[in-house]
């Protein structure tokens, strides 16, 4: 009988701390980042040999890319899957002066926009995190954890027009109507400064301290627009802004191509919209309860009346 009554006695014992060390990873559940990194524009102007593509690897090259900085708070709700707030700003360009096609670079558009991007995104740990006791020290092998996300995020641009070899002077191109937006049948109407992005993407972290981790992130984001660079289908001949649609002619002056190309030929290419695409480093904190009681047992106080 005593026996039994041990036994009986030792499974609950592990089972409770069995219960506790399960239920650890609730005690760093918050955490906050900084990161930093590059991102490149994936639209109608740039390297790639089409005027219009969803993501090539084609326009990849130092010309292309631009920095982004973000900011961010992440709740882990359950042990493998966190949800999370992010702040996203990011700095893309195009040019078709570095595009390796011949016709882009007759074409001569350029655009430069700032980005803000505000997200909500779900975070699954295939690779989950590792918590560890205060003063334990953390082996190798625990430091590291990776996970897959998806998200939806509202994104504020303005997409802006400078001439070539004038770097000190940007236009907003959306009041121009550039394509017509708005103001021709049958044209797209005048396209707005907020759009849907569906970023996803994959993450590495590494603990440095038990609270304090560096990660890698690399991002797509795909948006509900195709003008971040407002560049999307044919020209509107009535525009006449070289901001819009420039050219440099024989002697080298800046002029409108607007007689170079009538209304309603190819300007850009609307099959897909735009996207971008961004690899950062972040550096967090997690922080949350004290796990200093970790695997410890506490017993229910027996009533009073007994």
């Amino acid at each position: 009988m005593k026996k039994i009554f041990f036994l009986s006695l030792a499974v609950i014992f592990t089972a409770v701390c069995s219960f506790a060390q399960t239920a650890s990873w609730k005690n760093l559940r918050h955490s906050v980042y900084l990161g930093g990194g590059v991102n490149v524009y994936f639209g109608d102007l740039g390297h790639a040999k089409e005027t219009s593509h969803a993501f090539s690897v084609r326009d990849i090259s130092k010309e292309s890319g631009g920095y982004s900085f973000q900011a961010g708070y992440k709740f882990k709700l359950l042990e493998r899957l966190s949800l999370r707030g992010n702040v996203l700003y990011s700095k893309i360009h195009g040019d078709d002066n570095y595009s390796k096609n011949p016709a882009l670079n007759n074409r001569n558009l350029r655009f430069k926009s700032n980005l803000w991007d505000l997200s909500a995104n779900v975070d699954f740990y295939f690779i989950k995190e590792k918590e560890i006791p205060e003063g334990q020290k953390i082996k190798f092998s625990q430091r590291w954890s990776s996970y897959i996300f998806i998200g939806l995020a509202g994104i504020h641009y303005n997409p802006k027009g400078g001439l070539i070899g004038d770097e000190d002077n940007w236009q907003e191109l959306r009041p121009l109507h550039s394509e017509g937006q708005g103001e021709i049948d049958g044209a797209d109407s005048e396209y707005g400064n907020w759009t849907f992005s569906y970023p996803f993407g994959l993450g590495v972290n590494f603990l440095i301290t038990r609270k304090f981790y560096i990660g890698l992130e690399l991002t797509q984001h795909y948006t509900t627009t195709d003008y971040l660079d407002d560049v999307s289908t044919n020209y509107y001949k009535e525009s006449k802004n070289i901001y819009a649609d420039q050219h440099l002619n024989a002697s080298g002056k800046v002029v409108s191509q607007a007689d170079k190309y009538p209304t309603g030929t190819a300007r850009g290419g609307s099959d897909y919209n735009d996207s971008y695409f961004t690899v950062l480093m972040n550096l967090g904190f997690k922080f949350g309860k004290s796990s200093s009681d970790d695997g410890k047992v506490e017993f229910i106080k027996r009533p009073k009346y007994f």
